[in-house]
């Protein structure tokens, strides 16, 4: 609530003339905090429209903008009987001639100089407006003539307005001393930050060289132009060489501020030595440099080889592991184990998506007998060849495997019926064709095809076992289906 105002009453109305928009919106959202009505706008000719509309209590203006300033606004109010009464205040460096004149020509009422304070315009605009509230008349005073910086001009502003003017410019003068005692303060008190920060520097770099001077690792520190200026008793030893040496001289390899990589440098015996580069922007003696720090990393290195040899080793034992736990020890194809757990997938697909699928079980014939006739190292020879025979004979998308003793079966995905007698057909054909060492071999095979009787993979593997029975039973040497055992 605007204190000079009765409770109730209408709160006076304030024109901020201000062509940016942030300035514009600061000023009002601080005039309507205080109690006062604030209108925006933004150049001295849009606030002359507005004004003609609906005269305000008073008029806060900034001086510099397009289309019409603040003077030539104030200027054309104030020579207007029906506007002159309205107090105007100009916020403006009053910093040259020029703006003390412009200022006194125009007969503003006031002159707030900037940078100023929120409290300082809320009490110029108090004060004014209750000094128009008291006013009942304009004075129109004669030209005053006088001579400023060697030109005649005519001023028309009235006492008040040119004591306002010198107590503007006064308050400027004020204000800047302020501002310059502020300043040289400030001015002191980092002076003696840095004298404060000088001292600590130079212990500090005591404290820095001491701490380089007992590293462990090798640290050297480079000029601008790459020269050494400082080497530690570890880069001494690392390099080879005493400081007196090394000091003027280059380092043997680059290194840049922000760079950091692992190299390698040659040793006595023709051995090489294994580092770690680290290089960091620093400041030596007060001109800057780069520090450059080299750990010996030879022995990790050597220990990380011997892990990676170890893994190596680990990788190749589990995946004989992994082949001895998949494969049969005697024939290199997959054991029964494997061929159950692709038998119940494979079933299940193709029993969900109605798909074809069959097995062929077969049998070494006579293989008793041969064992006995001939021993097992030589029973073995023929269950190798059988298995590599079985292998070389199928498709990519077959799986062949021992069952057990002289048995083998055949997992055939995606098969019907003909199709697998068929390569059945083909497995007994190429295993009686082989030429056999001791005697001829054959082999009895038996065949089941998914039909919808079935329901489970046991069904399948139980029926081609029938099967192979069958042939068994009817000769040997022969492919039996299980639909014709069944018929």
């Amino acid at each position: 609530m605007n204190p000079s105002e009765p409770s109730g009453a209408v709160p006076a109305s304030i024109l901020v003339v201000e062509d940016s928009p942030p300035q514009a919106f600061i000023l009002k959202k601080l005039l309507q905090h205080h109690g006062y009505s604030a209108t925006v706008a933004s150049d001295g000719a849009e606030a002359l429209a507005l004004i003609r509309k609906q005269p305000p209590n008073l008029i806060l203006s900034d001086v510099n903008m397009p289309v019409m300033n603040g003077y030539e606004m104030c200027l054309a109010l104030k020579s207007d009987a029906s506007t002159a009464a309205i107090p105007v205040i100009l916020l403006t460096t009053l910093s040259d001639s020029t703006s003390i004149l412009e200022g006194l020509k125009c007969k503003a009422d006031y002159y707030l100089t900037k940078p100023y304070e929120s409290k300082y315009l809320l009490d110029r605009v108090q004060s004014l407006l209750v000094d128009a509230s008291m006013a009942h008349c304009v004075e129109t005073p004669a030209g005053l003539e006088i001579t400023f910086e060697g030109r005649r001009h005519v001023v028309n502003a009235d006492r008040r307005q040119m004591l306002n003017l010198l107590l503007s410019t006064y308050e400027n003068a004020v204000q800047q001393n302020r501002e310059l005692i502020k300043t040289q303060q400030k001015l002191n008190n980092l002076n003696q930050e840095l004298q404060d920060q000088s001292r600590k520097l130079k212990i500090s770099e005591k404290s820095f060289r001491a701490v380089l001077e007992n590293s462990g690792d090798a640290t050297l520190v480079m000029d601008a132009a790459g020269i050494i200026r400082f080497v530690n008793p570890a880069g001494e030893r690392l390099l080879g060489r005493a400081s007196a040496e090394l000091l003027g001289t280059y380092l043997p390899f680059t290194a840049s501020p922000g760079e950091a990589r692992e190299m390698s440098l040659p040793a006595e015996g023709g051995e090489l030595i294994h580092l770690d580069l680290r290089a960091v922007s620093t400041d030596w003696e007060g001109q800057l440099a780069t520090l450059v720090s080299l750990r010996d990393i030879t022995q990790r290195i050597v220990d990380e080889q011997k892990i990676k040899d170890q893994q190596s080793r680990l990788q190749e034992a589990n995946t004989m592991l992994e082949a001895l736990a998949t494969l049969d020890g005697l024939t290199g194809i997959k054991n029964h184990r494997v061929f159950k757990e692709r038998l119940e997938e494979e079933y299940h697909r193709c029993s969900r998506y109605a798909l074809p699928i069959s097995i062929v079980m077969l049998d070494v014939d006579h293989f008793k007998q041969f064992n006995d006739s001939f021993g097992h190292p030589a029973g073995d020879e023929v269950l190798k060849i059988v298995a590599k025979l079985l292998r070389d004979n199928s498709r990519d998308t077959d799986l062949v495997a021992r069952y057990g003793g002289e048995e083998f079966v055949a997992l055939l995905p995606l098969t019907q019926k003909a199709e697998a007698i068929f390569l059945a057909e083909r497995l007994r054909f190429e295993i009686q064709s082989f030429p056999w060492e001791k005697r001829g071999i054959t082999v009895s095979l038996g065949v089941a095809t998914q039909v919808s009787e079935f329901t489970t993979a046991e069904d399948l593997i139980s029926q081609a076992d029938t099967a192979l029975y069958s042939s068994k039973h009817n000769g040997r040497n022969k492919v039996t289906h299980h639909d014709s055992v069944r018929q």
